[in-house]
C-alpha cells in the first residue's frame, strides 16, 4: 500500500504550482509561511476578508489516478483565525474526493453551528443516491481531518464503510454502502470549494489548509502527531 496523492505546498508559493485548476477571481488564496501546519514549509492561507460576494467563490482540482477497493485521506485545517455569523445550513470549506465522471463519492464539508462556532459532515454517494456518516461534529482550533473508505465487495453486497477521525478520534462511521458501481468507474480527483454566501460579513478572518494526502490503505492513520525528540528515547517516555 502506498500514498497516491500528496499536496503539502511546500516547493512553491505559486498556487498553481499545487493544482490542476485554480479558480480564485478575488486572489482570496495565499501560500505562505504562516498558513503551514503541523511543521510544514508552505500552506494555503485562505482569506475570508477579501470575500465579499458570490462571484468570488474558489475552487481547486487536483487530478489523480486511484485503483483498489479502499482509500484513506486526510487534510489539515486551522480555525484559529476565523470567525462567522453564518446560518448553519451555509458551506465554509468543502473537500470533495470525485470518480472520474465528476460525481462526489466523499464530502467533507465546514460549517458554521449558526452560533458562531463550527462543524463538520461527512457525506457521500453511493449507487442508490446519497448518504450521511456523520453530521455536526464540533471542532475548533488546529485539527487533522481524515477519512477511510471501503468499496462494496459486489453490486448487490451493501458491505462499502466509510469512517470519519478527526485528530486520530473516530466520530464516526456507516458500513452498509452501495457503492460498487460508483466507485468502479475509478477516483479520480480532488476538490476544494470555498463558498460564499450573499452580502459581507458572514465569515471573516483567515483560515489556512494544509497537508493532504491520499492513500490506497484504510487501515492507516495519517493524523499520526508531529514528530517529537522524545521517540528517540528508548522505551517510549520523555528523557
Amino acid at each position: 500500500m502506498a500514498t497516491v496523492k500528496e499536496i503539502n505546498h511546500d516547493s512553491s508559493t505559486a498556487i498553481g504550482d499545487h493544482y490542476d485548476t485554480v479558480v480564485d477571481a478575488a486572489t482570496v488564496l495565499a501560500v505562505n509561511g504562516t498558513a503551514a501546519l503541523n511543521g510544514s514549509t508552505y500552506g494555503v492561507n485562505v482569506d475570508f476578508d477579501v470575500l465579499v460576494g458570490p462571484g468570488d467563490d474558489v475552487q481547486l482540482i487536483e487530478a489523480f489516478t486511484l485503483t483498489g477497493d479502499d482509500l484513506r485521506f486526510r487534510f489539515r485545517l486551522d480555525l484559529s483565525n476565523l470567525s462567522t455569523t453564518q446560518d448553519a445550513s451555509n458551506s465554509i470549506f468543502l473537500a470533495f474526493i470525485r470518480n472520474t465522471n465528476g460525481d462526489r463519492l466523499f464530502t467533507i464539508r465546514h460549517h458554521s453551528d449558526g452560533a458562531g462556532n463550527f462543524e463538520i459532515d461527512l457525506t457521500g454517494l453511493g449507487d442508490s443516491g446519497g448518504f450521511t456518516v456523520v453530521a455536526d461534529v464540533a471542532v475548533s482550533g488546529e485539527i487533522c481531518i481524515d477519512v477511510a473508505a471501503v468499496r462494496e465487495s459486489n453490486g448487490t453486497a451493501a458491505d462499502g464503510s466509510a469512517e470519519l477521525f478527526v485528530n486520530d478520534v473516530s466520530q464516526g462511521s456507516i458500513a452498509n454502502i452501495d457503492n460498487f458501481n460508483i466507485w468502479n468507474v475509478g477516483i479520480g480527483d480532488l476538490e476544494i470549494g470555498i463558498n460564499v454566501v450573499p452580502g459581507t460579513g458572514n465569515t471573516s478572518g483567515n483560515l489556512y489548509y494544509d497537508e493532504f494526502i491520499l492513500d490506497d490503505d484504510s487501515t492507516i492513520s495519517l493524523c499520526i502527531p508531529p514528530f517529537s525528540g522524545y521517540d528517540l528515547v528508548l522505551g517510549g517516555g520523555q528523557p
